[in-house]
C-alpha cells in the first residue's frame, strides 16, 4: 500500500479573499470560490502531467463547492477535468440556495439590505502565518490571531442562488465520479 501512497499528491488551498490570495474578503462570492477550485485543479493537472486521476476533498462550504463543481452545473464555472474521479464532502449541506441561514445571522442578513454599502461584518478564522497577512485595507478587518471580523458584500449572499438545487446537481454528476458524503444533512 505504501507504494501507492508515495505516488499520491495533495494540495490544500483557500479561495479568493483570504490571506495569501488575490482580492479582498469583501468581494468574495461562491462562484468565484468555485472558479478558484477550477483554476487550482487545472494548474495542478498541467504542472503534474503524469497525474491520472483527480480526487477533491472539501470541508463545509468547500464540500458543497466540490460537489457542485463535479456536477458541471455552476453558471460561469468551466466543467471539471475528465480526470475527476471522486469527491469527499465533509460537513456538506444538501441545498446551498436555501442554506444561507446557516452562514448568516438575522442581523447580518439585515445589514446586507442596508444602504449604501450592503455589507455585513462576517466572522472568519484565517490561517495567518507571518507571510500571509490579510491585506484588507483600512477599516475592513480587525482582530489578531484566531477569529476576525471582515466586511463582506451582499454579492456573496446573492451568489447562493447561482448554484443548482440538490436534484439538478446530482443529475449533472458523471456516473464515474464517486461521491463520499461525510456528516451531511
Amino acid at each position: 500500500m505504501m507504494e501507492h501512497i508515495e505516488r499520491c499528491g495533495f494540495a490544500a488551498f483557500n479561495s479568493n479573499g483570504v490571506p495569501g490570495s488575490y482580492g479582498l474578503f469583501r468581494d468574495k462570492t461562491l462562484v468565484r470560490d468555485a472558479c478558484d477550485l477550477h483554476t487550482v485543479s487545472t494548474h495542478l493537472l498541467a504542472a503534474f502531467p503524469n497525474v491520472q486521476r483527480l480526487f477533491l476533498v472539501g470541508l463545509s462550504t468547500g464540500a458543497f463547492l466540490s460537489v457542485a463543481y463535479a456536477s458541471s452545473r455552476i453558471v460561469g464555472v468551466p466543467p471539471p477535468s475528465p480526470l475527476l474521479c471522486g469527491v469527499a464532502a465533509i460537513a456538506c449541506v444538501d441545498d446551498i440556495p436555501s442554506r444561507y441561514t446557516l452562514d448568516f445571522t438575522p442581523e447580518q442578513l439585515a445589514d446586507f439590505d442596508t444602504p449604501p454599502h450592503h455589507t455585513c461584518m462576517k466572522e472568519f478564522w484565517p490561517w495567518r502565518g507571518e507571510q500571509h497577512q490579510q491585506q484588507q485595507g483600512e477599516g475592513e478587518g480587525e482582530g489578531g490571531s484566531g477569529r476576525v471580523m471582515w466586511e463582506l458584500h451582499r454579492g456573496y449572499l446573492e451568489s447562493y442562488t447561482d448554484f443548482p438545487d440538490t436534484q439538478t446537481m446530482v443529475e449533472g454528476i458523471d456516473r464515474n465520479v464517486k461521491i463520499l458524503l461525510i456528516h451531511g444533512e
